[in-house]
């Protein structure tokens, strides 16, 4: 079945003991036998076809044996491209037969040769497909950016990006840890939407798989957590199928993805055997199960957005796990595709809530199971998720996947497997409802196994935090910027140019050292003061950005109207918005709830790469000062992002300790405590004047 082998493509390539020899093709017996060289050649042109078979009958009365019709053809189409100089055709032709041989330079020299002489979107998309394949992305990259713009305008079509991406993919230049994203001329085409996105991570999940289980394998360890990859039979797998079962296969569904829902919801008789002893088996139940909302890009995840029915609902970005404890020493995070999202399952018969249940019975405070499915989710978005979740001591990552992990290649990477079989004999009745995924009884099932693996599981290795960005792998790298570059796509179609514009209105002709520091000041404290004090006396000229979004206690504009008062003695620096891309949902969501949950994995990545694309080279920014905040896990990891990312563009971060009193951290976040109280005697002690003006007038009690 073509749609099985694409699924299993990396799995075989990279297994030693799965074998893809394909046989030789036979030789021709005869010359009548060989494929005519006009075969080879697609041209437009009725003279370029009847000239390359008059020189395949030439040149093959030169050459023997006769077998070697490779050679007989490339005699002819080398001769063609002299003979009809202004023809990409003759050019195409010869480079695809020399591409195939491996002899991408060669044929790159004639790509080269022709494009030096004429505009052709053919060959220009080949010459820059060929240098990229030997791994030259920097100069394909300044190639196309020298075209003109109305032929680069014809090149950057859907097509050709996937054209670019297969031979960045083949080329190895993925495999480098220096690898540059920006190169990657062809990004375009791929930030449209959330599907371009996920096409480029079926692509790689497909060539670096076993590349991103290992990464997977030392996050996971450096956490001190438990890794276990399991795989499921698809209906193409079960042995001794039923009637019913054949009958799902002859529909062959998977030939036309989008009659699917409506197929499943009008009820084939299939679908009462599935679904009759279901509690709430109705038509609205069938309507509700085989629909769900679209992926959506959140910050620098793809994700689900909120959503809401009677049978599937998201909250916070993620498919409802039901039964979870308000408390649980650890956490179960699922990660793969429709099979662990639960399509085709109310939340309650999805593999994740069976799970629940099953642990709760034996510990009700042992694991908290959540669900971090999404549907057609590949292996290498499963990663870039993983990689911005919190995971514990203790916890357990599993990951879906099809097929099964070969024994040689788990035992190589360390990794626990388990298989679920769904072959016959058995006595639960009919499980599957399309080809590839099963209902709720096949769901319990695949729970009652992973259960057992859990019991079973030894002792978690202990964490070591050594884990570092570098170990990424490139293509991971690449996905994650593809996100950024949607991101930005959609902003600079309005708030984005806005805010490059009022920045560009602001701007301050200074010279010498430029720096800048974003704070929230919810309220403004002595703490923020000396940060801001130190880092005007730091620089020539200090841009300080109030945090525009507004979810704080206090609002953006009482915020940004105490900072510019609390800073007029400051002659050398300006107080300006943050906008919506200085600390906001956009760029970095988990800032707001940093007072909400304890345990979050941020990642500010977003965040610093649209501060340098735009704001700092708007404002010639080159150097931030940030706060240390020992005592905030989100604002730890925001530091660290941005003191690792802005450096790769020529900004310099600076982390100040905070001041204290008494021993402890001045904070905003005491300052709303002590206002709750009505205590204006200890907030005098660590806000300065303006602030505790600004309280006293419009926060403290009508008697006081």
């Amino acid at each position: 079945m073509d749609i099985k082998k694409k699924a299993t493509g990396f799995w075989l390539r990279n297994c030693d003991d799965t074998s893809t020899d394909t046989p030789e093709p036979a030789e021709p017996r005869n010359k009548a036998d060989a494929a005519p060289a006009s075969e080879y050649a697609f041209s437009k042109h009725r003279s370029w076809i009847a000239w390359t078979e008059r020189a395949r009958i030439r040149f093959s009365d030169r050459i023997e044996p006769w077998q070697n019709s490779d050679l007989v053809i490339r005699k002819a189409l080398a001769s063609a491209t002299r003979e009809f100089p202004d023809d990409p055709q003759p050019v195409l032709d010869l480079g695809a037969l020399l591409e195939t041989k491996g002899e991408t330079e060669e044929a790159l020299g004639f790509y080269r040769d022709f494009t030096a002489r004429h505009h052709s979107a053919d060959v220009m998309v080949a010459q820059l497909a060929a240098q990229v394949r030997i791994g030259d992305l920097a100069g394909a990259r300044g190639v196309y950016e020298d075209l003109p713009e109305d032929l680069a305008q014809a090149i950057m079509t859907d097509e050709n990006a996937r054209v670019f991406l297969n031979a960045l993919v083949c080329s190895g230049a993925l495999e480098a840890r220096d690898f540059d994203v920006t190169d990657v001329f062809f990004a375009r085409p791929f930030v449209q939407n959330v599907r371009s996105i996920a096409d480029v991570s079926a692509a790689f999940t497909d060539q670096f798989g076993f590349d991103y289980l290992r990464t997977l394998k030392r996050y996971t360890d450096s956490a001190g957590a438990h890794l276990i990859y399991v795989s499921l039979d698809n209906l193409f797998d079960v042995q001794n199928k039923t009637e019913t079962e054949r009958q799902i296969l002859a529909e062959a569904i998977w030939e036309r993805w989008q009659e699917r829902p409506t197929w499943l919801k009008s009820m084939p008789p299939h679908i009462h055997e599935v679904y009759g002893q279901e509690p709430g088996f109705s038509q609205e139940y069938i309507d509700n199960i085989f629909v769900g909302p679209q992926h959506i890009l959140h910050a620098t995840k793809v994700a689900l957005p909120n959503y809401e029915t009677r049978y599937v609902n998201i909250r916070d970005n993620q498919r409802v796990t039901t039964d979870t404890p308000d408390k649980a020493r650890n956490r179960v995070l699922f990660l793969g595709g429709s099979d662990v999202y639960g399509f085709g399952c109310d939340d309650a018969s999805t593999v994740p809530s069976h799970l629940q249940r099953r642990l709760l019975d034996v510990d009700p405070e042992s694991y908290r199971v959540e669900n971090h499915g999404m549907r057609g989710n590949p292996l290498a978005l499963c990663l870039n998720n993983l990689l911005q979740s919190q995971v514990n001591p203790g916890d357990i990552a599993i990951v879906f996947g099809y097929p099964p992990l070969p024994a040689k290649a788990a035992e190589e990477i360390g990794i626990l497997t388990h298989h679920v079989s769904f072959s016959r004999p058995h006595d639960h009745g009919e499980l599957f409802f399309d080809q590839s995924h099963v209902g709720p009884k096949g769901n319990a099932i695949i729970a009652d196994q992973v259960a057992a693996l859990v019991a079973d599981l030894p002792q978690a290795p202990t964490a070591t935090g050594d884990f570092e960005d570098g170990e990424i792998h490139a293509s991971l790298k690449l996905l994650k910027y593809l996100i950024y570059r949607n991101a930005s796509d959609q902003a600079e179609a309005g708030e984005l140019k806005d805010y490059v514009d009022y920045l560009k209105e602001i701007r301050v002709d200074a010279e010498g050292r430029i720096g800048s520091v974003a704070v929230n000041c919810n309220p403004m404290t002595l703490g923020h003061l000396h940060l801001l004090e130190h880092a005007a006396r730091s620089v020539d000229f200090l841009y300080v950005f109030v945090i525009e979004e507004d979810q704080s206690f206090f609002s953006f504009k009482d915020r940004l109207d105490l900072v510019t008062r609390g800073l007029a003695h400051l002659p050398n620096v300006k107080v300006i918005r943050g906008g919506k891309f200085i600390c906001t949902q956009l760029t970095f969501p988990e800032y707001f709830s940093k007072e909400d949950v304890s345990q979050v994995t941020a990642d500010a990545s977003m965040e610093a790469w649209f501060f340098c694309e735009y704001v700092a080279k708007a404002l010639d920014i080159s150097i931030i000062f940030l706060g240390n905040e020992p005592t905030c896990n989100v604002t730890r990891q925001y530091n660290a992002k941005m003191a690792e990312i802005l450096p790769e563009y020529g900004v310099v971060c600076e982390i100040i300790p905070r001041i204290e009193r008494d021993g402890a951290a001045i904070s905003a976040s005491a300052v709303r405590r002590y206002l709750k109280q009505g205590d204006f005697d200890a907030i005098s002690q660590i806000v300065p004047p303006v602030t505790l003006d600004y309280l006293r007038t419009n926060h403290a009690p009508a008697n006081t």
